[in-house]
């Protein structure tokens, strides 16, 4: 006789599973440096160190890294050779991470000096430590647990450090700024943002959370719109546009972060109506910490194509920047004469417009314009 087959409710048999996973973490050895006291130490200019926090815990009295709660932390420490800036990142992590870094000597009172959750579009984390020499930094990495992410995998950890004395840009800081000149001409500055960092206070602009802003003022000599434009950079830019006379008391004018990211354009293009003899605060910051080679252009701003190309499959498209509290509408004719009729599937409110059509090999040509209103 074959005995039938054991039963289990699906409930049952789940329960079972988690039980059965959670007993084998259990009895897993945890990681040498699990505890803050027995934490890793790593030196050197730059290096990786991995390790998996299966069977890692959280300790009484262990702060809540980056505010998650967390539960499979581990520990590193990382010594100042010198003054200046270390890196820490957790890419190549395969789980969503918290990292914190702290100083002091006793797990239940440690300062925080910085942390992070996630950065940018990833689910690893990214900080910036400005290092004094001699001074013993606790590094910690925690698991975020919830519907999409596991608490149990490997960390990485990257760092990388640069020692003091560090060439920043000349308007590295908000009292720093360049001023620009004020007449109506267009105004083309080649820059960089390169070790560039955050002014205590200053705003994230657009929201965004960057570190390597640079400064410029300008005052303009006629009212009018303006447009400016980060074209021509080699990094993801965000700029934010402000009056004011201290970081305290900033009033956004205008901001932008990328043109089009879907296309890969991610520099950054905005429009706002100057005011003659008003002084426009101007901040050019890089996307989670990016920099590079800066090309910040000012000028007259008109309704014009941009970025006129022809993609694939026969589509062409371009774009219009946008003038704030105005709405734009393009209009298209067979003859750029007369009998104009609106587009219908474009309309943009104070934005950048991206226009794109299907145009076979043959087709009739055709004129465009774009028709700005309040």
């Amino acid at each position: 006789m074959i005995p039938s087959p054991t039963r289990f409710s699906p409930t049952l048999s789940c329960w079972l599973g988690l039980w059965m996973s959670l007993s084998s973490r259990a009895g897993s050895p945890a990681a040498a440096n699990d505890s803050f006291l027995s934490r890793t130490r790593i030196a050197g200019s730059s290096g990786i160190a991995a390790e998996a926090n299966l069977g890692a815990t959280r300790e009484p009295g262990e702060p809540l890294h980056a505010g998650a709660l967390g539960g499979h932390s581990l520990w590193w420490q990382w010594d100042a050779p010198s003054d200046g800036e270390l890196w820490l990142t957790t890419d190549g992590s395969d789980l969503d991470t918290v990292l914190a870094v702290y100083v002091g000597s006793d797990l239940r009172k440690l300062t925080e000096v910085v942390s992070n959750d996630d950065h940018g579009l990833h689910l690893t984390s990214r900080v910036r430590v400005f290092a004094k020499k001699g001074v013993s930094y606790a590094i910690a990495v925690d698991s975020v647990v919830n519907q999409t992410s596991t608490a149990i995998g490997q960390i990485s950890v990257r760092w990388s450090f640069l020692a003091e004395p560090i060439s920043r840009p000349v308007n590295d800081r908000f009292q720093d700024r360049i001023r620009l000149p004020g007449g109506p001409s267009v105004i083309r500055v080649d820059a960089s943002n390169r070790h560039a960092t955050r002014d205590p206070g200053e705003p994230y602009h657009v929201e965004v959370a960057g570190d390597s802003s640079v400064w410029w003022e300008w005052t303009p000599e006629v009212s009018g719109p303006v447009l400016l434009s980060t074209e021509g950079s080699d990094f993801d830019t965000v700029v934010g546009v402000y009056t004011g006379e201290s970081l305290s008391s900033l009033v956004a004018v205008a901001e932008s972060d990328d043109v089009d990211s879907a296309s890969g354009s991610l520099t950054s293009l905005l429009s706002w109506r100057a005011q003659v003899g008003r002084r426009y605060l101007i901040a050019v910051d890089g996307f989670d910490g990016a920099s590079g080679k800066l090309t910040l252009s000012l000028g007259p701003w008109a309704p014009s194509a941009r970025d006129i190309r022809q993609i694939s499959g026969g589509i062409f498209q371009f774009r219009v920047p946008g003038l704030s509290q105005t709405t734009q509408t393009l209009e298209s004719s067979s003859e750029p004469g007369c009998c104009w009729s609106p587009v219908p599937t474009w309309r943009v409110n104070g934005g950048v417009g991206t226009y794109m059509e299907w145009m076979p090999e043959g087709s009739p040509r055709r004129f465009y314009r774009v028709v700005s209103r309040p």
